[in-house]
């Protein structure tokens, strides 16, 4: 027999509740005889995608069932779930459900925080060896990075660069950008600089693999970069704050090569006069953050294979679009445009011995580690310069 709404809210301790709801903070039965709540505190719970890994969709229900949904429920629901008195009552043959937003008669179950809650950063960590090859698992992300947020889950700094550098892999830069743009609800902000770094590196390592030569794949990644660029700009990222601090992605050459080597990249493949003075800008933002280019780590005796495959991360886009972008200057200078040529000076005189002699002792130290795991990404993309 389906319960009333009186007993429903007897069964759960607070007899007064149905006459009072507003005072008790409860919010009352969406049908006065059923047993379903409505209740929108963070408006809806996500609804994820199947895919193709029946483990994926497991850890991905645990989460929206024992971690989220709690987190959407007032205090007097929450206390429904997790005490076990009212164990019972959720096991009935007549469920109880709740209705938030769009998702509609969600099943409430008993559950207790040690027992079936699980651990974020180890589940986390095996849901992204799974998304690896799985380029339609990432739709997933942004919603489950949402409701992370409202469950007050948080991941490490090292869990959200990987993640961005998984994303990039699987060929999913624009889950990445859809991810910095709604920065405020999945945390997923930009104003630190080793994620930063990734997030610019994404999409540079994308036109790497397509090996430079897909005009599709170099105008796609160019506007992402461009797009995060814009976006570093904005108050929920760097834009609270002026550029003034050497760690600020903004002051970084590193951020400026990625720029600088994408267009360049594009221009070489599909040049025009717009594209050309897109090149000339990247240069001079090149220019503008050099002061805060360190090198001085590379010319240590003996610098370790680690330290020296993350400078080449650091410093073989930048050569690259040092490189590129020489050419398009030299264009510019010969069709009469001086007010390039003391940026092309500067490129040509400064900046690309630099680069090249710290590429070249690291490239030299990096290749120390290499295993039977392969080369890192460092080794890999310095090498690739050799194609240029």
């Amino acid at each position: 027999m389906a319960r009333t709404a009186r007993g429903l809210q007897q069964a759960l301790g607070c007899v007064h509740c149905a006459s009072t709801p507003a005072r008790h903070g409860f919010i009352p039965l969406s049908r006065p005889f059923t047993t379903s709540l409505t209740h929108q505190k963070h408006g809806s719970l996500a609804t994820f995608a199947p895919t193709s890994s029946p483990e994926l969709d497991a850890l991905l229900d645990t989460f929206r069932s024992k971690v989220f949904l709690p987190a959407h429920l007032l205090r007097p629901q929450r206390a429904l779930v997790y005490r076990p008195r009212n164990a019972a009552l959720l096991r009935s043959d007549e469920p109880v459900t709740v209705d938030l937003g769009s998702a509609q008669g969600v099943p409430l179950e008993p559950l207790d925080r040690l027992r079936d809650e699980p651990p974020t950063r180890k589940t986390f960590a095996r849901m992204l060896a799974l998304m690896r090859d799985l380029p339609e698992a990432w739709d997933n992300l942004p919603a489950f990075l949402e409701e992370l947020r409202i469950a007050k889950r948080r991941l490490t700094a090292a869990q959200r660069e990987k993640t961005v550098r998984c994303a990039a892999e699987a060929g999913r830069m624009d889950v990445v950008l859809e991810c910095v743009k709604r920065a405020a609800r999945t945390g997923l902000v930009i104003q630190d600089l080793p994620l930063a770094r990734e997030v610019f590196w994404g999409a540079y390592a994308a036109a790497l693999r397509a090996s430079w030569s897909d005009e599709a794949v170099l105008r796609k990644s160019l506007g992402q970069a461009e797009a995060l660029s814009t976006l570093l700009e904005e108050d929920a990222h760097c834009g609270s704050r002026p550029p003034s601090s050497r760690s600020d992605p903004r002051a970084r050459p590193e951020i400026s090569g990625v720029l600088l080597a994408l267009s360049g990249a594009l221009y070489a493949k599909a040049p025009d006069a717009a594209l050309k003075n897109r090149v000339a800008t990247h240069a001079r933002r090149l220019r503008a953050t050099w002061p805060n280019a360190d090198f001085s780590a590379a010319a240590d005796a003996g610098p370790g294979w680690s330290v020296a495959n993350q400078r080449l991360l650091v410093w073989t886009p930048v050569l690259r679009g040092v490189r590129g972008a020489l050419s398009v200057l030299d264009e510019m200078s010969e069709a009469g445009k001086e007010e390039t040529e003391e940026v092309r000076k500067w490129l040509r005189e400064a900046a690309l011995p630099s680069l090249e002699e710290v590429v070249e002792a690291d490239t030299r130290a990096a290749a120390e580690g290499v295993s039977g795991e392969g080369k890192r990404r460092g080794l890999v993309w310095a090498e690739d310069l050799q194609t240029l």
